[in-house]
């Protein structure tokens, strides 16, 4: 199951800790690397639960939340 909410904490995460990579001095183009993955698989989970709970029956939904 995927958790909206928390799918967009992480998505919030990761971009803070991307700025914080690039920022830092010298920079730290590992720790970029990593939390720009993150960042790009949490959107996209954060995309499917969004779409699936669009798309979902009223019942479903209000059963999952």
């Amino acid at each position: 199951m995927i958790s909206g909410p928390m799918t967009g904490a992480l998505v919030v995460y990761s971009g803070l800790f991307m700025r914080f990579a690039w920022r830092v001095q010298p920079r730290n183009h590992i720790l970029l690397a990593c939390h720009t993955a993150n960042a790009n698989v949490q959107a996209y989970n954060f995309q499917r639960w969004a779409r699936w709970n669009g798309d979902a029956p009223e019942t479903t939904r209000e059963a999952t939340s």
